[in-house]
């Protein structure tokens, strides 16, 4: 056989991995949804199924943009001046995202995203300074998880030989 003809033997096992990423993706966005995680939508948004293949491996990925390093332990301190200023129209948008300020004017909720960004800059986000840990996609990787999509693919593997093999002798 070619390669060409082994990968699409391999069909099923790829539906197997792109059905998992997804519902990797929607574990995770439910979580951020209830644990308040995603006030604009934005960095669920930004999750992706990266799955790829080449040869004979086959890649199970699923990534988001930077937001998603502090999702679960938030942010830092800021180790240097705090750069060009980015977070603080980060800031600025995730207060009208939020909608919590909304008797605020604009001058207002300019001041109040320079106090917040000055905060951060200075002893980093809440989650950080104490400390705690939302299980936003971590408990989402499990070895119980990973352990069933093994199981899974081992059970499509046998298949498949067992249908080349069928095929072989006709």
């Amino acid at each position: 056989m070619s390669l060409e003809s082994d990968l699409k033997q391999l069909t099923s096992i790829v539906v197997l991995f792109e059905s998992e990423a997804n519902a990797i993706i929607q574990d995770i966005t439910v979580s951020m949804s209830d644990e308040g995680a995603n006030a604009s939508g934005k960095t669920v948004r930004s999750l992706s199924n990266n799955n790829r293949q080449s040869d004979y491996t086959y890649i199970l990925e699923v990534e988001g943009d930077k937001a998603f390093d502090f999702v679960e332990v938030g942010r830092g301190r800021t180790k240097s001046s705090g750069g060009k200023g980015v977070l603080r129209g980060i800031i600025r948008q995730w207060i009208d995202d939020k909608g919590v300020f909304g008797s605020l004017n604009d001058a207002e909720k300019e001041s109040l995203s320079y106090a917040i960004t000055k905060s951060i800059h200075a002893r980093g986000t809440l989650l950080n300074f104490l400390k705690v840990k939302r299980k936003i996609f971590t408990q989402h990787i499990s070895d119980a998880r990973i352990n069933r999509l093994i199981s899974n693919v081992e059970k499509q593997v046998q298949e498949d030989v067992r249908e080349i093999a069928i095929n072989s002798f006709r």
